[in-house]
């Protein structure tokens, strides 16, 4: 029997460590799950979004073309996800998803708690929608931190992202050392560019 596999990461997900929900952690965690149970997972049916929310549907290239397949016939029998998140934080757009898979003969089963993803009956889909509920609480609690953090950088004068004409930006390190031994990047300031600074610094470029 084959199955398949989808992997998604999105760069604001919180509540797990960087090791459980990097990409390529997924997929080693569904093969694992598929050899126990004697499936076959062949490389062209290995799908995969890295950076990408969970509430964007149609942006996310691995995700369409996982269901791309499902417009012919399905050469996979199952598909392993992590959990249902990975296919989507929007509930209804992922109650639809999980439909479609089904109805083309594809059993979802989640590793990371080993059970089979259905729709059978009232209390599996109150459990889908609460589920679904609970991951855009916490996307749009992600973004309102992530609009804080920058609002508070941009008060205290450090840059938010981007460049300006004319300036430059420093990287202000700090005595505290990263997993590689490198300074840890506090924050980054903008500095206004001496004009012969300026002109060396766009002829080189």
């Amino acid at each position: 029997m084959r199955a398949a596999i989808y992997a998604r990461k999105s760069t604001d997900q919180t509540g797990m460590s960087e090791d459980a929900r990097s990409v390529e952690r997924q997929k080693t965690r569904a093969r694992e799950y598929a050899a126990q149970r004697g499936w076959t997972v062949v490389d062209e049916h290995i799908y995969e979004d890295d950076g990408i929310s969970g509430a964007e549907f149609a942006r996310r290239p691995g995700f369409q073309r996982l269901i791309e397949t499902l417009k012919r016939q399905s050469s996979f029998q199952y598909l392993i996800v992590m959990d249902e998140s990975r296919l989507g934080r929007e509930p209804i757009e992922t109650a639809h998803v999980l439909k479609q898979l089904m109805a083309a003969g594809v059993r979802i089963f989640a590793y990371l708690d080993d059970r089979e993803v259905v729709l059978d009956n009232l209390m599996d889909k109150m459990r889908l929608a609460f589920t679904g509920l609970m991951d855009e609480g916490e996307r749009s609690r992600a973004q309102q931190r992530t609009f804080d953090a920058l609002h508070r950088k941009a008060l205290m004068g450090h840059v938010t992202g981007g460049r300006v004409y004319g300036y430059d930006n420093i990287e202000i390190h700090s005595s505290m050392l990263d997993a590689y031994g490198r300074p840890k990047c506090d924050q980054v300031e903008r500095r206004t560019l001496l004009r012969s600074q300026y002109y060396r610094h766009h002829s080189d470029a």
